[in-house]
């Protein structure tokens, strides 16, 4: 039982049932309102934040593939599985943080640009830094595995990878669905929202899915959360 719990702890199914959970608190009007109110209230340092979690993200997804994957305990068809990890993580290096234009268009206001620089040069900087850590981070980690695997560290480390993912993903829905709140209504389908948001977004969720072995059960609770935050957000029309 120990081991099936722990297993869909690292698919990440139990972090979809606090994505899910977190769309629902949304809701409610205290909990939403309060959390709302802060990320629109200060959307530069939602948008560093955000920034930050996404890189640790990443260097938590890039361990898990490369360092923490053992591929003499792996099944028969891990080699496929991580190929789609390779092809799934490549997503945020090609995309990275262009989800954030969200909270960039429709949080900072044209007059919080005009009185503060640093409000007109966020999103820049978020995505100037967040590209580079994680080029950096791809290349270090993956050329050094090994060392990384056999370092002391490594048993503080490896733990904390899910949670590290989990936090950014709650965080990075907490920000979208605010900003989503403050964007002006648009009639069918709204592309350029629904574009960011799945290829720069859900990658990172979806690491956990196709980390070996892979779960069924998990991609589809991957993508009930995610359709879930699509109807909330009403980006389909």
């Amino acid at each position: 039982m120990g081991t099936r719990i722990r297993h869909l702890w690292d698919s990440g199914l139990f972090l979809d049932l606090f994505l899910i959970g977190l769309l629902i608190l949304f809701r409610w009007p205290t909990f939403g309102s309060t959390v709302s109110a802060w990320m629109a209230a200060s959307p530069v340092m939602a948008i560093f934040v955000a920034a930050v979690l996404q890189i640790l993200a990443f260097a938590a997804s890039a361990l898990l593939l490369f360092a923490y994957y053992n591929e003499e305990n792996a099944p028969p068809s891990a080699g496929g599985a991580q190929s789609v990890l390779y092809a799934i993580l490549l997503l945020p290096v090609i995309f990275g943080p262009q989800w954030l234009h969200l909270p960039n268009d429709f949080l900072i206001g044209e007059e919080m640009q005009r009185n503060s620089g640093l409000a007109r040069s966020i999103l820049g900087i978020a995505l100037l830094g967040v590209y580079a850590a994680q080029i950096t981070l791809w290349i270090q980690i993956a050329s050094n595995d090994e060392r990384i695997r056999s370092h002391y560290s490594s048993m503080y480390l490896a733990p904390i990878c899910v949670p590290m993912i989990g936090i950014f993903l709650l965080f990075a829905e907490s920000l979208i669905v605010t900003s989503m709140q403050h964007a002006p209504a648009s009639p069918g389908i709204a592309w350029w929202p629904l574009g960011l948001i799945t290829l720069s977004y859900l990658p990172t969720r979806l690491v956990l899915v196709f980390r070996p072995p892979f779960s069924w059960l998990s991609f589809g609770t991957a993508l009930t959360a995610f359709g879930m935050l699509l109807h909330r957000l009403d980006l389909l029309g």
